[in-house]
């Protein structure tokens, strides 16, 4: 198939929720199914998104059962889907990021298909913490040395990156939705909690990690303020 699927985690934004898939659908190249991950717990919520038509899969049934929870049914709603639609990656999103600039999931596909240890291809966002407002995206991750490197491949630019894992929007592989995320306890264990106890999982199976595009080229906008 030419297009990949999409799976939106969602915890009852709805003042997000429609914009991201409307950004989704406006900007983003060879997109087919949007299936949301409803952590809501929230049976009113559940009515809404069936009422607007959307196909969601449920996290928390019956009150939010929290982002682990949450994030392992974003993996197997992810699996079932590439596995259903045959294809080798799934571009993840969440609800309180829009796309803001034109962007190919075959490039993404194709850059992924090519550096077989990229676990997974961020889509790059606007500044939003003090130091990225200070020095810029890319550059205020350089500055804390995370090992970033500019690539090309058959002139489709995108930047590398040793660390960090983040589930910001991009394209993943599908043989890391294989790697269950971490137990509580692991995550407990490191700094900063469930991220970078799957980053630093997925980087002990010798993972790295990038973003699409050429240096400071944003394709997605935070616009929530209240992220899980």
């Amino acid at each position: 198939r030419n297009g990949v699927p999409v799976v939106i985690l969602s915890h009852r934004k709805r003042e997000f929720l429609p914009r991201a898939v409307a950004s989704l659908r406006a900007l983003g190249h060879a997109i087919t199914d949007v299936v949301v991950v409803d952590d809501s717990g929230d049976a009113n919520h559940h009515q809404w998104l069936d009422d607007h038509g959307y196909q969601f899969s449920l996290s928390g049934v019956s009150g939010n059962k929290g982002y682990l929870k949450a994030m392992n049914v974003v993996w197997e709603t992810a699996r079932a889907l590439a596995d259903e639609a045959g294809v080798e990656s799934v571009l993840l999103w969440e609800e309180d990021f829009i796309a803001t600039r034109k962007f190919s999931t075959a490039h993404m596909r194709a850059v992924l298909h090519r550096n077989e240890g990229l676990a997974h291809l961020n889509l790059q966002r606007n500044p939003v913490y003090k130091i990225e407002r200070r020095f810029g995206y890319l550059e205020s991750h350089n500055r804390r040395g995370y090992g970033l490197t500019r690539n090309s491949d058959d002139g489709i630019p995108w930047v590398g990156r040793r660390t960090p894992f983040t589930t910001n929007p991009g394209l993943i592989r599908r043989e890391v939705l294989d790697i269950d995320w971490p137990t509580r306890t692991d995550c407990d264990a490191v700094e900063g909690g469930a991220e970078p106890a799957m980053g630093a999982h997925l980087e002990h199976e010798g993972y790295y990690f990038g973003w699409l595009g050429a240096w400071n080229t944003p394709y997605t906008r935070h616009i929530g303020d209240d992220r899980k």
